[in-house]
């Protein structure tokens, strides 16, 4: 399955441009199929409230393993959302106390 992204915006919004340009730039670095839509227009809201949106900008990201609404909308954002839906491992490994403390090495010896 290509991921794909599920852009909401309208017309007047100051944050819709921004965050426009953002998922344009990861879509086609990262090859997923973008939809947008303006909830100006009435395709544009029955679609946002299928996911139950209020709000703009927003998106959805839907991929194999998951699917996704972001409303903090970057490029790290975007891109972390989609190595979700993936199902790309990014999480990092929590350090312990021991560890750091002693750098990786055991605590008894």
């Amino acid at each position: 399955m290509e991921s794909r992204i599920e852009f909401f915006g309208r017309e007047g919004c100051p944050h819709c441009p921004p965050a426009k340009r953002a998922v344009e730039k990861v879509a086609r670095e990262r090859g997923a199929h973008l939809d947008e839509y303006s909830t100006d227009e009435p395709a544009g809201r029955a679609k946002a409230s299928e996911y139950g949106l209020n709000f703009v900008p927003a998106i959805v990201v839907k991929g194999p393993r998951a699917q996704l609404l972001l409303d903090g909308i970057n490029e790290a954002t975007i891109n972390a959302a989609l190595d979700k839906a993936e199902g790309v491992a990014t999480e990092k490994k929590k350090t312990g106390f021991w560890t750091k403390i002693l750098g990786g090495r055991s605590k008894n010896g």
